[in-house]
């Protein structure tokens, strides 16, 4: 796929990218104007603070502005569960004040900014300002009154979940004096935040201090949901913040489950899996923010080897145990009710819910602030359904791995590996033992509740798709089609590229007969043009099927650009009669050149509902 170029309009001048085409072209703009398209405001900020704002600064709050609506306003692809639709490239030409400084980061910058976002490829252009820039006092709501942060010693990053109320509330109960920064794109967890802030208090406005950051793309709504660069631009916040009131100390508090983020399928790859709080990202953005600011501020996150019911544990041990239920921990908000503000079925959803019973906090985290109770509520197709099986299956297959299974079924751990604290080695086993342990309390909550639930799902009272009637079918058993499908492409990629590294096959006969052989060695049990259907008048066969009858596959090879669009017809044709039979269909299409300059082009047609396509070569 060709990349975006965005341009941030605000102060730049005539620009053209020497060598390069771009699909489509976004244009930001900043500026207090009727023209912006971008708004940046910070509220509850003492005038003194804004004042002292140095260029650098300025430069690095409208960077991140413009990095998280860039990210939510270039689309993913929606259908490849694959993710090779998921990486985009973009190019972004931005205006800055200091713009040596910016150029001595900027690749190390690229390289961070790409691994959060989990796209192919983000590279900036920083251009110098033309024109007079911005002041800071453009982006500043002042107060009526200045509150001023007076014996503020340190920051802390608020988002109203959990994790952030457990640090909030950690460093209150030791005498500190935190600052609360929030970013806030939309008015939906507003009154969340600012309830939990005025509890914090407990009437004592110098106990803690908050400061809310306003970043939104005006006049359309987004593209991209993920907001997988949100981090970086509150980081960016908190670090300006940070060095203007002299505080060496920055936390960004996450569970250790959510910060290693370990895949919980196969097709949650690349930027399905949030980085936020990747220990590689936090020590990365922590160098280069002390290097371009002249700084030696410390972000650190002080539950990186905690699970959730860990951190919630916490809550209730400081005494703000009563908070609990109004913090708001739902990936959905823009989906949520007054009075149910989470869905009760995203992953952080379920995992709160989880740790909430493996603590017995239910009278501090009441089922009533979510929408489903994912046990015995009714769960409709689709994600409310698959998720929460997920979550069974990802901690059932977990809970006996020794530490070598674990870095051989989690290859993920050599990305943050490196930047482990203390010895790397001890930390990596800790992080084992982390999610050994979850996952017992994760199995022992779920024995629990079918123990409880035991009459009703005996006598069918329990509706026949809540987790617990899930589980009872062995639904957790079963492999999805989808990661299924994933797992398979990805062996033939790997096994394929080598076997035919010098000599491409010459015949879709003896790229079957290498196939069969890699399946056979990776121990899926395919059979070969296996069963018979018959679509119309005609019969037809698969060259592989799982013995389940769920998955058929069909390879193709392309030897002959001009065989492209035959190639496409007779994939629409297989993708018709295999949708009729009811079974799901993963084309293999292997090309012996480039024929296929962009994959995504073929994808983009073929694929959809249980029907997946990779092209290899």
């Amino acid at each position: 796929m060709k990349p975006t170029l965005v341009k941030c309009a605000t102060g730049l001048g005539p620009y053209k990218a020497k060598g390069r085409e771009f699909e489509r072209t976004l244009e930001l703009r900043i500026s207090p104007d009727q023209h912006a398209n971008v708004r940046l405001r910070v509220d509850n900020i003492e005038s003194r603070i804004i004042h002292e704002f140095s260029p650098i600064v300025l430069d690095l709050l409208e960077l991140a502005s413009y990095l998280y609506v860039a990210d939510t306003s270039i689309p993913r692809g929606c259908h490849d569960p694959f993710g090779d639709a998921w990486y985009r490239t973009i190019h972004i030409v931005i205006p800055v004040r200091e713009a040596s400084c910016w150029k001595r980061v900027q690749k190390p910058l690229e390289e961070l900014l790409t691994f959060l976002s989990g796209d192919a490829q983000i590279t900036l252009d920083f251009q110098p300002y033309t024109g007079k820039p911005p002041s800071g006092q453009t982006y500043i709501d002042f107060p009526e009154t200045d509150a001023g942060y007076k014996g503020a010693n340190t920051v802390v990053l608020f988002s109203g979940g959990i994790d952030s109320l457990a640090g909030a509330s950690q460093e209150i109960s030791v005498g500190m004096v935190p600052l609360l920064v929030s970013h806030r794109s939309a008015a939906m967890r507003v009154a969340t935040q600012s309830s939990l802030v005025r509890q914090l208090q407990a009437g004592d406005p110098t106990k803690v201090y908050a400061l809310n950051m306003w970043v939104n793309r005006m006049g359309r709504g987004q593209a991209d949901v993920n907001q997988r660069l949100r981090s970086f631009l509150y980081l960016s916040l908190a670090f300006a913040i940070a060095q203007q009131l002299r505080v060496e100390n920055i936390l960004y508090c996450e569970n250790g489950i959510s910060s290693f983020n370990l895949p919980l399928a196969a097709d949650r790859i690349g930027s399905r899996s949030t980085r936020t709080t990747n220990p590689r990202v936090l020590c990365t953005f922590e160098a280069l923010m002390n290097q371009v600011l002249q700084t030696q501020i410390s972000l650190h996150n002080p539950f990186l080897f905690l699970s959730k019911a860990d951190v919630m544990a916490r809550i209730v041990a400081v005494g703000n145990g009563n908070l609990i239920g109004s913090a708001v921990t739902c990936a959905r908000t823009i989906r949520a009710k007054r009075g149910t503000p989470n869905c009760g079925t995203c992953y952080q959803c379920i995992m709160r819910r989880f740790a909430s019973e493996q603590r017995n906090l239910q009278h501090y985290d009441p089922v009533r602030v979510y929408a489903k109770d994912i046990f015995t509520d009714e769960l409709t197709e689709g994600e409310e359904r698959s998720n929460p099986v997920q979550w069974v299956r990802f901690h059932e297959k977990v809970v006996d791995l020794v530490d070598d299974q674990f870095e051989v079924e989690f290859p993920e751990t050599v990305d943050f590996y490196d930047f482990l604290p203390g010895d790397k080695p001890e930390s990596l086993r800790s992080i084992f033992a982390l999610y050994r342990r979850n996952a017992q309390e994760v199995l022992a909550v779920l024995q629990e509740k079918q123990a409880n639930y035991f009459r009703q799902f005996l006598s069918g009272e329990l509706p026949p798709h809540c987790l617990l009637s899930l589980i009872g079918q062995r639904r957790h058993l079963e492999e999805p089609i989808q990661p299924y499908a994933v797992r398979i492409a990805g062996i033939a990629e790997v096994a394929l590229r080598r076997a035919f590294a010098a000599t491409p096959p010459e015949s879709e006969t003896a790229l079957q007969d290498q196939l069969e052989v890699i399946f056979e060695a990776a121990g899926d049990k395919l059979h070969r043009e296996y069963p018979t259907l018959v679509f119309s008048i005609v019969k037809t066969k698969p060259d592989f099927s799982t013995t389940c009858g769920k998955l058929f596959i069909e390879t193709k090879l392309l030897k002959d650009s001009r065989r492209r669009a035959a190639l496409l017809d007779a994939m629409l044709a297989d993708k018709e009669k295999y949708s009729a039979a009811g079974a799901a269909v993963l084309f293999l299409v292997y090309q012996s050149a480039a024929y296929i300059a962009d994959p995504t082009e073929l994808t983009d047609k073929i694929t959809g509902e249980h029907v997946f396509c990779k092209v290899i070569g």
